[in-house]
């Protein structure tokens, strides 16, 4: 049972766009991965968020960029709003809380000296919120989801996947920031190496990592 089913889950890593496609076909069989149509360009998000990147990371976008263009896609540079940075930490905390303490309120009740601090948290939490203030959050995560689906008009957005080199477990994962986009829109399909392509609302949402271009 997911934490929190109106929020991104966890995808999967392959070493090529090959591999990826054959556990893409094991897990919807359904669907013609081999005929899947291309984007009619890509556009590159710049940061919306405060945490400084890398030049590492920045440099890894350039690279993909200039891929793509020598595979005569159109690549375009677009900025988002300054309240779809400032909102989503919020509304996936949220949401979060409200789904965690709905999905996992009864595991709370029977066992909750079990359960971490964070997680009890987050359960209590979840159990004051009123309908009305999810609901409201809900809305909210479509009207970026709307802003977004018109900015890409059916193509890819790159985005990092991080804003650096991962820290040592003991130090931490390092900044959320540039996860909370694809977490509050997304749903993980079909990554291959270090990069993750995730359906956002009716387009596609294309996050490169540090690596792998």
């Amino acid at each position: 049972m997911p934490l929190s089913a109106a929020l991104d889950h966890v995808g999967f890593f392959a070493k090529n766009a090959v591999l990826a496609r054959q556990l893409a076909a094991v897990l919807k069989p359904d669907y013609d991965w081999n005929d899947a149509e291309l984007p009619s360009g890509v556009v590159l998000l710049k940061p919306w968020y405060a945490d400084r990147i890398d030049a590492s990371v920045s440099d890894a976008i350039e690279r993909a960029a200039r891929r793509l263009s020598a595979s005569r896609i159109s690549v375009e540079k677009a900025t988002l709003p300054n309240w779809s940075g400032e909102a989503e930490e919020t509304l996936i905390d949220t949401l979060l809380a409200h789904d965690m303490a709905a999905n996992h309120g009864g595991d709370f009740d029977r066992q909750g000296d079990k359960m971490s601090s964070r997680i009890r948290d987050y359960i209590l939490r979840g159990r004051e919120l009123t309908p009305a203030s999810y609901q409201a959050a809900l809305s909210e995560r479509d009207r970026m989801a709307e802003y977004l689906d018109k900015l890409l008009e059916g193509r890819v957005a790159i985005i990092p996947a991080a804003t650096g080199v991962a820290p040592l477990r003991s130090e931490g994962t390092g900044s959320r920031a540039p996860q909370r986009l694809s977490t509050l829109l997304g749903r993980s399909v079909c990554p291959s190496n270090s990069i993750r392509v995730c359906p956002l609302a009716s387009s596609w949402l294309l996050r490169v990592a540090q690596t792998g271009w």
